[in-house]
């Protein structure tokens, strides 16, 4: 379930950055990527919405970090699922 959830953001972020890539070519501006992520060393270089942000903190921390994130995402997906079953797909 969480590999599903990381391939839809995935996609998300992919294709928002192909829209705004196509935007900047018809207007000729040189706007930043909508959603990228970069990591160096021990270091996480976030971008988004044409901010940078930078994580010091060491991946491994950063990592289990998103794995909380994700695990949270999912239960409430899981929760709009179970209510929507319940409301909708039960006679």
């Amino acid at each position: 379930m969480s590999m599903a959830l990381v391939l839809i953001i995935t996609l998300m972020a992919v294709a928002l950055n192909i829209s705004n890539d196509s935007i900047n070519q018809l207007t000729g501006e040189e706007r930043k990527a909508v959603i990228a992520v970069d990591i160096e060393d021990s270091n996480i270089y976030l971008q988004m919405l044409g901010e940078e942000y930078e994580f010091s903190e060491p991946v491994e921390r950063s990592s289990q970090l998103f794995d909380d994130y994700c695990s949270s995402i999912r239960n409430y997906l899981l929760n709009i699922w179970i209510i929507f079953d319940t409301v909708f797909l039960q006679h």
